[in-house]
């Protein structure tokens, strides 16, 4: 079974103005603005999640550091082929790309064949944020919290189903790694995108669905649909009354979900990584960019050095390459 490509979320952009740029525009910027334009590159399409980041960024950027950066959108492969792409572009500091949970921490254990190594290849230059992902039901079933889930997990009376975006999405495997965590038996039902899967949640046909916030927010304001926790650490600002699934559970220290980071080449001179993390560092505290990631997108923005970031995806690497293993999963 294929994978959707891991990431992409489906969602209206709204008043987020367009920044595809030609070769004729960069070279405007370059000559209205000190700096050298910086590319990064965004490994999927255009009007997506990653690309709304990517964006909303890439204009506060240029705001405040008067250096244009450069939307270059390199999709396929679910985010591998981009990422490969900037893993073999110079180490200069004006190349650079958006990489995530699922393409730096998932896919190179998921997929056959990854045209780069995450640790060796990238270097880590800014976190931008944490994104959690939040666990809803249908208003229609018994489930009013999470621990009722557990509840009726453990007696073995009911068949508990939780749909994804697809097999191996950061999503599916948050939920393999809540049931193990819980001690408690769900069973995975997977869809081509998360629209199908929203479909099915909203008619009650599947017990659970683990999703994205921006996907969902609409459903719970209408009241069609129960959120019953999120998977990070801390609450989320876009759904403030909605528990961790530690405050939810119990279950201490249960923190998953994905993330975004900015990554370089790997051999860039530190020197230069430093004024890149410390000018994204300052975009990510503009109130654009907290708006659009915190607001809609439901995320945690991360202000920290390029460690923070490396030890993120090193731990990563490790939780879902055994999460994949003890579960089984494959695309296959």
């Amino acid at each position: 079974m294929k994978s959707r490509a891991f990431g992409r979320r489906e969602f209206t952009l709204g008043l987020l103005p367009s920044l595809v740029l030609g070769q004729s525009a960069v070279s405007a910027f370059a000559a209205d603005a000190p700096g050298q334009p910086i590319k990064m590159i965004v490994p999927f399409p255009p009007g997506g999640g990653t690309d709304g980041v990517a964006r909303v960024i890439s204009t506060s950027f240029a705001t405040l550091t008067k250096t244009p950066l450069i939307i270059d959108n390199r999709p396929g492969a679910s985010g591998t082929i981009g990422i490969g792409a900037a893993s073999k572009m110079p180490a200069d500091g004006i190349n650079l790309v958006l990489g995530q949970a699922d393409n730096m921490a998932v896919a190179p254990y998921l997929l056959k064949s990854v045209p780069y190594n995450p640790l060796e290849d990238l270097q880590p230059i800014a976190f931008v944020a944490d994104i959690p992902i939040v666990i809803v039901t249908s208003v229609d079933t018994p489930y009013k919290t999470l621990a009722d889930v557990v509840r009726a997990g453990k007696s073995d009376k009911e068949d508990i189903t939780f749909g994804s975006a697809g097999v191996g999405t950061t999503p599916h495997l948050s939920g393999e790694l809540l049931a193990k965590a819980a001690g408690i038996k769900m069973r995975h039902i997977s869809y081509k995108g998360s629209a199908p899967a929203l479909t099915d949640a909203l008619a009650g046909r599947i017990s659970l669905m683990m999703s994205s916030i921006s996907l969902i927010v609409p459903h719970l304001k209408s009241g069609k649909l129960r959120a019953l926790a999120v998977t990070s650490a801390t609450r989320s600002k876009a759904l403030p009354d909605v528990p961790t699934v530690a405050e939810a559970t119990g279950l201490a220290n249960f923190n998953v979900g994905t993330w975004y980071g900015i990554f370089s080449p790997k051999g860039l001179a530190a020197a230069k990584a430093a004024k890149l993390n410390a000018d994204i560092n300052t975009v990510l505290g503009s109130k654009e960019v907290s708006a659009f990631i915190e607001g809609q997108e439901g995320g945690n923005i991360v202000k920290a050095g390029p460690e923070l970031l490396a030890k993120k995806l090193a731990d990563d690497t490790q939780l879902w390459k055994r999460v994949i293993k003890e579960a089984n999963v494959s695309l296959e």
